[in-house]
């Protein structure tokens, strides 16, 4: 009596169920790693410290009047 085949059945035989249960293993390991990582990096949309928006002073020298 041998493995039950449920996966996959190729040319290996019982081996592709191993190949693929060992693929599926390392793609949720490598999810699992990565979202433990993100959880303690700061959020991209929010800035770090709140910024006021102080209106600029009329002899800003980076812009022009158009006249």
């Amino acid at each position: 009596m041998g493995i039950p085949i449920i996966f996959a059945h190729g040319a290996l035989g019982a081996f592709d169920e191993v190949v693929f249960v060992s693929v599926i293993l390392i793609f949720l390991v490598l999810m699992v790693l990565s979202w433990v990582r993100s959880r303690n990096l700061p959020d991209d949309d929010m800035p770090a410290t709140p910024t006021e928006h102080a209106p600029k002073a009329k002899t800003d020298t980076d812009h022009f009047s158009l006249k």
